[in-house]
C-alpha cells in the first residue's frame, strides 16, 4: 500500500513502521507551515518543496521551528559541548587541519592589526586579505593554495613572509604579508629567519636614533 497524499487542512494518520503505532491529526492549511501535530520538513528534491512530520514520532529538526528558539538551541549545543570536550576539541583540530591556510592568512591579520608583536609591526597586510578593507581571509587561502600549494607537512612546515619591510634598493619589489612575497618553509627556518630580521630591525632602529642624537 502506498504512502496517502498529505493534502493540507485534512485528516492525516502516520503510522510508526516498527511498532505499527498511530498518530492522527489536522495538518496546516499551507504546504510549507507547521502546527502542534507535525512540523514541515523542506527537501528541495520534493515536488511540493518538502512533506511533513509527526512531532510524536520524530525530533523537531526543521529549519522554520529551529529559526523560533535560537536561545534554546544554543544553550543545547553548550551543553552538548560541555558534555563531550573530547570530541569538540577533535572536531576543532580536524576543521583546523582541513584549513589551515585559512587560519594561517587569520593569524597573521590577528599579530598585524590585534596584537602587539614586535616582529609584526607596521607590517603590510594585503588589502584583498583584509576583512576591515572589504577583502577576506578567504581569498588569501585561496590564493595560498592555487600558487604555493597546500601546507607540505601538517606540523613541520610554516608561512614565511620573504622580505618584511621595502627594500632601499628596489622599491618596486612586494613586502609584507602580501602575494609574491609568501612561502613554506620548514618551522625551524621560519624562527631563524625571524630572529634575524627581529636583530637586523634592531640594528636599524639603533642606527636611526643614533643618526637623530648626532643632529
Amino acid at each position: 500500500m502506498g504512502k496517502r497524499r498529505q493534502i493540507p487542512g485534512k485528516e492525516y494518520t502516520f503510522i510508526k513502521r516498527r511498532t505499527g503505532e498511530e498518530d492522527t491529526g489536522i495538518l496546516p492549511q499551507a504546504y510549507g507551515e507547521s502546527n502542534d501535530f507535525v512540523y514541515w520538513n523542506p527537501k528541495k528534491n520534493f515536488s511540493l518543496g518538502g512533506y511533513w512530520t509527526s512531532r510524536k514520532f520524530k525530533k523537531d529538526r526543521s529549519i522554520t521551528d529551529y529559526r523560533k528558539r535560537p536561545e534554546e538551541n544554543k544553550n543545547n549545543s553548550k551543553r552538548w559541548a560541555a558534555a563531550n570536550p573530547e570530541k569538540v576539541r577533535a572536531a576543532h583540530q580536524k576543521h583546523y587541519k582541513n584549513n589551515v591556510e585559512y587560519y594561517t592568512i587569520r593569524s597573521h591579520y590577528l599579530n598585524i592589526f590585534k596584537r602587539s608583536y614586535p616582529a609584526y609591526k607596521n607590517l603590510a597586510f594585503y588589502d584583498g586579505w583584509n576583512p576591515d578593507k572589504g577583502g577576506s581571509f578567504q581569498s588569501g587561502a585561496d590564493w595560498i593554495i592555487e600558487n604555493l600549494g597546500r601546507r607540505p607537512d601538517d606540523t613541520r612546515y610554516e608561512l614565511h613572509i620573504i622580505r618584511r619591510y621595502p627594500d632601499p634598493e628596489n622599491l618596486e619589489k612586494p613586502y609584507g604579508f602580501v602575494p609574491n612575497n609568501l612561502i613554506w618553509i620548514p618551522k625551524k627556518e621560519h624562527r631563524r629567519q625571524e630572529m634575524l630580521e627581529k636583530i637586523l630591525l634592531e640594528n636599524l632602529e639603533l642606527k636611526n636614533k643614533l643618526k637623530l642624537y648626532e643632529q
